[in-house]
């Protein structure tokens, strides 16, 4: 709990759009085994909102060059697991999604983070370059 936590995500020809709705990042604020009951509980979670468009521009591509940001895993956070959801609002009412689960240890800082590794994904591309 209190650490920083950073994604990305590829700009899909949006980067440079203006008017686009931002990225929610939604987390419960206790440890489940199970998914909220619904989106709408989901978002009423959200930890933080990032700009879409905080992108590293690749000179001619605008569909994978990588954006991203930051945000905090709030502090009050008692270990154990948890769902964090990235959810994008291009138009309104128009959403992409994506979620993965996070161990949320004690604060003291004594456990280290695991790393993933051999990920063919192209957002775990993007976030080793």
């Amino acid at each position: 709990a209190g650490d920083t936590m950073c994604v990305r995500w590829p700009a899909k020809n949006h980067a440079k759009e203006t008017g686009v709705n931002g990225v929610f990042i939604n987390m419960p604020p206790a440890p489940t085994l199970k998914d909220p009951e619904s989106q709408a509980d989901l978002m009423k979670m959200t930890i933080a909102k990032l700009p879409y468009e905080n992108c590293t521009h690749i000179k001619g591509d605008t569909d994978f060059t990588p954006c991203g940001g930051c945000f905090e895993i709030p502090k009050d956070r008692t270990p154990g697991d948890y769902l964090i959801q990235w959810r994008w609002e291009l138009n309104d009412n128009e959403w992409y999604t994506s979620c993965w689960d996070v161990t949320v240890t004690a604060s003291d800082g004594t456990v280290p983070v695991k790393i993933l590794g051999a990920s063919t994904s192209l957002f775990a591309q993007l976030a080793e370059d």
